[in-house]
């Protein structure tokens, strides 16, 4: 008797714990976050995606015309400029403190949009079973788990994504004005994400239109309009307000917007099934086959389930499909799901990196598998064993393997894959599909160096610009000063295998690699003795004629104007030097040498990267950039530090000089 009065005082602590059951797993995501953020590393587009912000914020503060000419103006920055304002907020200087607060903070939207598919999911089913199931399936998503910490564009999203699907389910259930005013706000800033977010406005839309077809009365007809004009209001509002590109010409610039993504030049190589792709638009079944061996079984198991679900259930009642119900919110979810993969295919979109654009297809998915585990659970109990219990044990077994697996890929689960492909056999993988992409593994190479050479000063290559300096940023400032990013004459030579689909010899011993199912994403080679003399004699040469001349402005670097380059000139250089960039604009003696695009702005922007036209040689930093091939008359450049902020900045005519010729 004793221990069943021990169970019964237990039994309300536990109905507390599970009441809360959603909650205490948010909790204990954001703590497992908090722990594992500095395991990974800086990708590509994140400096970009900071530049973009700061140019925005100096538009919306100061009124500086130069976002009006980034080449990045196009993108919406509802997620980045609140990053932005975060890190200023907290008087973040330092590149790696900025570099883990955008990571973490990036991180907890990722979880913000899991509990907001709790939400929905409970506001639906009435079920916490399915509402943990869903988050839980939400969260562990291994590819999408990487890229919450380092991925600002695509996993903010799939989060938002995922938040305005609660507040459209929460506008029609309570169908008052305040509701579709606040479904309205929360769209205007997804599309201000990314543009793909109008898809939802206009389903909203759309769904509003069917209520006024089925409305009864003129009183109802007028609720209906004024509530989806105030939608439609708010949407707008939400959209322009934070992004500061629109301001002056919301209009043209929405248009330019849309032309710009619809028609994105980006050069599409990469490997898909063995073969290499290298057309405007990839097949009609890339995104489909990514999603399907990228995503846990389970998820695709109850996923599917779900759609079969809601496919039948339109078919068998299409008049209540049609009506403001919760079959006609699972119809949404399935045009959500598979509608934009149509129109990609149907427009010829351009895709790539895998399906990393249409991450935001896994909202949608994960609501529609909650309604196909509680079908499958429904099937099992008219069957002998009397009980659902069985379902929801199998998903709970799924969901613990996926765990276990993300658990030992860490921190790489950004090349994880699900057992539909061979993940058994030595690169195979590596044969038939790209791996990393993001370059985040690049820090990994450096901390091994740093690791193996204590108190060394360690010179790196890569074949790809960039990637070292920006993992070098996220490193502790001690670290960092030991790392020099030497082009062509390092000791150490790291490579992804980006787009080298066979593991080619690396030029020199190799020192260490990772590999993941057996696949190698990340090599680290010492080079043999000598190698890259040829290129340090070129750099010395060059800095000598370079210093044969005064230089046209000085500054952090002495910028030197030859007849046909610009010579940027730093003696002594530091390691932080070489991880400099710099903003050159060309004004031509006569606008119309300017392409159209930019002779409204009266220059032309050839914005560059040290380590993309220079070296470092006897202690001085030197990159040299061609003029252009028409009369130039004038010179604006400087340079920005890692996180896109200006340093200095120095604007000269352009007069006749002794020649100070580019590097060969």
């Amino acid at each position: 008797m004793r221990g069943v009065g021990a169970w019964r005082r237990a039994a309300p602590a536990a109905r507390f714990l599970w009441e809360r059951s959603a909650i205490l797993a948010c909790a204990l995501a954001l703590i497992a976050g908090v722990a594992v953020v500095d395991d990974y590393g800086v990708t590509w587009d994140e400096p970009t995606q900071r530049a973009l912000a700061a140019v925005s914020a100096d538009y919306a503060l100061e009124r500086d015309p130069a976002l009006l000419a980034h080449r990045n103006r196009h993108y919406g920055v509802a997620f980045e400029l609140p990053l932005l304002f975060a890190e200023r907020a907290l008087g973040l200087e330092d590149s790696r403190d900025v570099y883990l607060a955008r990571h973490l903070l990036t991180h907890f939207f990722f979880v913000a949009g899991g509990f907001a598919c709790a939400l929905l999911v409970y506001r639906i089913h009435g079920s916490r079973a399915l509402a943990l199931f869903a988050l839980l399936l939400f969260l562990l998503h291994p590819r999408l788990y990487a890229h919450s910490f380092f991925n600002s564009k695509d996993i903010p999203f799939l989060s938002m994504f995922m938040i305005c699907l609660l507040l459209t389910h929460r506008a029609f259930r309570n169908d008052t004005g305040p509701a579709f005013l606040l479904a309205g706000a929360g769209i205007g800033l997804l599309t201000g994400i990314r543009l793909a977010g109008v898809a939802l406005f206009a389903a909203v839309l759309a769904m509003r239109a069917l209520d006024l077809l089925f409305a009864r009365g003129r009183a109802e007809r007028r609720r209906v309009l004024a509530s989806g004009g105030l939608f439609a209001l708010a949407a707008a509002f939400a959209l322009y307000l934070p992004w500061p590109y629109l301001w002056s010409d919301p209009a043209g610039h929405l248009a330019e917007a849309f032309a710009r993504s619809a028609d994105f030049p980006h050069e599409l190589w990469e490997l898909y099934r063995g073969e290499v792709v290298d057309r405007p638009n990839p097949p009609f079944h890339y995104v489909p086959a990514w999603f399907a061996i990228t995503t846990p079984v389970v998820a695709l198991a109850t996923g599917a389930a779900g759609a079969a679900a809601v496919a039948w259930g339109s078919l068998r009642r299409p008049r209540e499909a049609l009506r403001n119900t919760d079959l006609r919110f699972g119809l949404l979810l399935a045009a959500c799901l598979a509608l934009p993969v149509i129109a990609a295919v149907a427009l010829e979109s351009r895709l790539y990196n895998g399906w990393r654009q249409m991450y935001f297809l896994y909202a949608p998915f994960c609501l529609l598998a909650a309604l196909g585990l509680q079908r499958l659970a429904a099937a099992l109990r008219r069957t002998p064993l009397r009980s659902g219990t069985a379902a929801y044990a199998l998903a709970a077994a799924g969901l613990g393997v996926t765990l276990y697996s993300m658990i030992d890929v860490h921190p790489h689960q950004q090349v994880w894959f699900n057992a539909l492909v061979d993940r058994t056999t030595p690169e195979r993988l590596r044969s038939r599909y790209e791996l990393d992409y993001w370059g985040h593994p690049y820090r990994e190479a450096l901390e091994y160096l740093l690791g193996a050479y204590p108190g060394a000063i360690v010179s790196v290559d890569t074949q790809t610009d960039g990637i070292l300096h920006h993992n070098r940023a996220i490193l502790p400032e001690a670290d960092r000063r030991r790392i020099v990013v030497a082009d062509g004459a390092a000791r150490f030579w790291i490579t992804n295998h980006y787009r080298q689909h066979t593991l080619d010899p690396v030029p020199g011993n190799v020192v260490h690699t990772r590999k993941v199912f057996g696949n190698t994403i990340l090599t680290v080679a010492e080079r043999d003795a000598g190698a890259g003399e040829a290129g340090s004699a070129a750099l010395r040469e060059a800095y000598r004629s370079a210093r044969a001349a005064e230089p046209a402005a000085r500054s952090v670097f002495d910028v030197h104007l030859g007849g046909d380059a610009l010579t940027y000139v730093k003696d002594p250089c530091g390691p932080d030097d070489t991880s400099a960039r710099f903003f050159l604009h060309f004004v031509p003696e006569d606008a119309g040498d300017l392409p159209a695009e930019r002779r409204r702005y009266g220059f032309a922007n050839a914005d560059f990267a040290w380590f993309r036209h220079g070296g470092a040689v006897d202690g001085a930093c030197l990159a040299a950039v061609p003029l252009p091939g028409y009369p130039v008359a004038r010179v604006r450049t400087g340079q920005t530090d890692g996180l896109g902020d200006r340093i200095w900045e120095v604007e000269f005519p352009v007069r006749e000089q002794a020649a100070a010729p580019g590097l060969p």
